[in-house]
């Protein structure tokens, strides 16, 4: 859209003028509804999670409207702690990349997990392992060893990238979680 001035283009033709287009780069859900509703930002790209609780929260102020595609990209939780094998062995020394804390797919996956596991009560349990890093930032914490993080819930093409390294190993996969449930 950028490289061929494709909103340029078609606001010209839909008779807007001469419309100036600036892009910059946001990190995360949280930031970019933050822009949004600040007005430093009239369109922004977040997944559906942020979207939605934005758009609920402001269905009778801002009336924010969302423009979607759907895709099907898998995500993953990769660590290179030797303790971690599964989600369930994360202790409170450990803290999980997730893009947003609570609204994010990576997020609400281990929700899904948690409350399919251990009850509705439980939904919870992994979000105060969680921070919010952008995917490039979770990417370099996580190769670097430095211990800011112990896990990525990541995407492609972080996911691969991560992968490359030895010592790192995906514990979990979305798509196990995701899975559609049977009809009753």
């Amino acid at each position: 859209m950028e490289k061929h001035q494709l909103i340029e283009k078609h606001a010209r033709e839909a008779g807007a003028g001469n419309l100036r287009v600036r892009w910059i780069d946001i990190g995360g859900p949280a930031v970019m509804n933050e822009a949004l509703l600040s007005g430093s930002a009239d369109f922004i790209a977040a997944g559906p999670p942020a979207f939605i609780i934005l758009w609920d929260r402001t269905r009778d102020s801002a009336k924010v409207k969302g423009v979607a595609a759907m895709t099907s990209l898998p995500m993953y939780l990769n660590t290179r702690t030797e303790h971690l094998k599964k989600l369930d062995d994360i202790t409170e020394k450990d803290k999980i990349a997730v893009t947003a804390i609570k609204v994010s797919i990576p997020a609400i996956v281990m929700q899904m997990y948690a409350k399919k596991k251990y009850g509705a009560s439980e939904v919870a349990r992994f979000d105060k392992y969680t921070v919010t890093m952008t995917h490039p930032d979770g990417l370099i914490a996580l190769l670097s060893g430095s211990n800011a993080i112990q896990a990525h819930f990541t995407s492609p093409p972080f996911h691969q990238r991560e992968r490359k390294d030895p010592a790192v190993r995906t514990i979990m996969f979305a798509t196990a979680i995701l899975t559609p449930c049977p009809a009753a």
